[in-house]
């Protein structure tokens, strides 16, 4: 077999990303085979220096023209470490010379446990230092949502396989031990098969899922998330008003039709436009089940408007032998209040039915393209 390489990724700065690629050199190059072939490959006029550092030469590389940026490389330990970051390269010869590993790390050996063989690569995240890189990427109006990740999980390990036209990648999150996180709250549940590609539209531009075998329980936990971000008291809150103003218990009736599966799903944009439409698919147990208490829910909150119902409801032919109902459920936020700020985008909803999927989006266009 082929000895593996490694690319990681490092924070290197508040925006900054650098790469450090290792390979693991069979046993016939050594530093000096390597320096010819870099000397080979950089170019009549790049500038090579060299420079010791604890022992060990650190070879500069600064190629002729622009293509390609300076670089430096180093062989130790019969392992070739490469970066545009000197600074991440003398970081690994250190972590070398310790003796401290990955290996090592809280939550890294479960995870890596769980890779694939015969596969192209495997990638792990480590979430602690993960969503602060891809931070540098986001908008800056973003940015500080992208790094709160960091309270998603321990780790993450995926197997990828790149295909002529796609790239597959699957695996397992690791919660951490004590500390809250997103991942801990499907701790319990059971895992289930995900059928929501059955309803959606292929035009669909990216989908996210979560299933969960408990919907008390999955709430319940997610409550214990907010509360040790210090964000449930204003969660209990919004949920508090929904309840008085319409005078039910909207966590009991969503949680008593949903079947497991809620999918928040981006449409691609029309030709004549660039805003993607945002809907959610939740699979409910029975329509009949699901329509009632929506029925109810419109009753309640045209009521609580000054709205007749009917007033409410479009009807939408989709061919001479199709109608579907699409009904406007005139309280705002109602799935992010229970679910969280990622179903936020849905905003007053409009909804319907297809088999048994309770589909809703943020106008009737955005129904109606499901």
């Amino acid at each position: 077999d082929r000895p593996p390489s490694y690319i990681s990724a490092h924070l290197t700065g508040k925006d900054r990303i650098s790469i450090l690629h290792v390979i693991q050199l069979p046993d016939r190059y050594n530093d000096k085979n390597i320096g010819g072939l870099v000397s080979s490959l950089a170019g009549t006029g790049a500038r090579m220096t060299d420079r010791d550092y604890g022992g060990i030469v650190l070879h500069g590389v600064e190629p002729a023209g622009s293509a390609v940026e300076p670089f430096t490389w180093a062989v130790y330990r019969d392992i070739l470490m490469v970066s545009f970051s000197p600074l991440v390269l003398e970081d690994a010869i250190r972590q070398l010379q310790s003796g401290v590993s990955y290996a090592s790390q809280p939550g890294f050996p479960e995870i890596f446990a769980t890779t694939g063989k015969h596969v192209d690569a495997n990638l792990f995240l480590n979430f602690s230092r993960f969503p602060l890189g891809m931070a540098s990427w986001a908008t800056p109006a973003f940015r500080s949502r992208v790094r709160a990740a960091t309270g998603f999980a321990s780790w993450a390990g995926m197997d990828l396989n790149l295909m002529s036209d796609m790239v597959l990648m699957n695996g397992f999150v690791l919660p951490p031990d004590s500390a809250a996180s997103l991942s801990g709250l499907f701790r319990g549940q059971a895992p289930l098969k995900i059928t929501v590609d059955q309803v959606l539209p292929a035009s669909s531009g990216s989908f996210v899922t979560i299933a969960f075998s408990d919907a008390d329980a999955y709430l319940g936990a997610y409550r214990e998330y907010l509360r040790a971000a210090g964000k449930l008291t204003a969660y209990t809150r919004t949920l508090r008003a929904l309840d008085d103003g319409l005078q039910t218990d909207v966590t009991a009736t969503f949680t008593g039709m949903l079947d497991g599966e809620l999918t928040l799903a981006f449409d691609s944009p029309e030709a004549e436009g660039d805003s993607v439409r945002p809907f959610i698919a939740m699979r409910v147990k029975s329509q009949g089940l699901a329509q009632t208490r929506m029925d109810d829910l419109l009753k309640r909150a045209a009521a609580l408007n000054g709205m007749d119902p009917a007033s409410c409801v479009t009807n939408y032919r989709l061919d001479s032998e199709v109608t579907y109902t699409i009904t406007r459920l005139p309280v705002r936020g109602m799935v992010a209040a229970l679910f969280g700020s990622l179903y936020g985008a849905v905003g007053e909803p409009y909804y319907t039915f297809i088999d048994n999927y309770l589909i809703i989006g943020p106008s009737v266009a955005a129904v109606q393209s499901v």
